[in-house]
């Protein structure tokens, strides 16, 4: 891991853990529901007095090999969604086999873009219209 991913790394898991108890909680159950509701990805909405939202993607034998890809674009288009916030924690969540046992594992990535520029507005588009990734999104609530 280079440095940079490091700190990217650092900084969401800072993030995080500076949420309350409460919120971690609904974290952890909306992640779960995710998961067990099988669904692509989920974006949650953000709290009015948080600049930054959370992207939850389940991972499966469909998106492994690109996840850690897959998971930033999903964040990316997460962050144009919501111009009120610059910062979007994408976490994804599965389980690979080791020694015939399941095992967790999961990824997680940061995003901070403090501001839509032209270009990045174009990615996005070219994003949701390639891959379809939150075209229709169903937000939860955290």
């Amino acid at each position: 891991m280079n440095h940079k991913k490091f700190l990217e790394f650092e900084e969401a898991v800072r993030i995080i853990n500076l949420e309350d108890r409460i919120s971690r909680i609904l974290l952890g159950i909306s992640l779960e529901n995710a998961a067990k509701e099988k669904v692509q990805a989920r974006m949650l909405q953000p709290r009015l007095d948080k600049d930054y939202t959370y992207v939850f993607m389940p991972l499966s034998d469909k998106n492994w090999e690109f996840k850690k890809e897959e998971l930033l674009l999903r964040c990316d288009v997460a962050r144009y969604l919501n111009p009120q916030i610059q910062k979007v924690i994408g976490v994804a969540v599965g389980k690979i086999l080791i020694d015939n046992r399941e095992a967790p594992i999961f990824d997680i990535c940061y995003i901070d873009i403090p501001e839509i520029t032209k270009d990045f507005e174009a990615h996005v588009k070219k994003v949701q219209k390639e891959f379809g990734y939150f075209v229709n999104p169903k937000v939860s609530e955290m």
